[in-house]
């Protein structure tokens, strides 16, 4: 299952940001879960504006998940 964390339109097509402090894209799958976080910066500045928020959410996923089965 991929399960989006942002709104979409009728079309499943997004149409603004995910939340702030979720991953933008969460996918679970039967033998893992992983998230998926994309972004439209190009700049030289991309991994310091993006990096630590990518961090901090996988780790809030793995925690949320850490005791389940796969």
């Amino acid at each position: 299952m991929i399960k989006p964390n942002y709104p979409v339109d009728d079309e499943g097509e997004p149409i603004n940001h995910a939340p702030g402090n979720k991953p933008d894209t969460e996918c679970y799958y039967r033998t893992f879960k992983a998230i998926c976080e994309v972004t439209l910066n190009t700049s030289n500045l991309q991994w310091v504006q993006e990096g630590q928020p990518v961090m901090r959410h996988l780790r809030n996923f793995k925690r949320e998940h850490e005791f389940e089965n796969i």
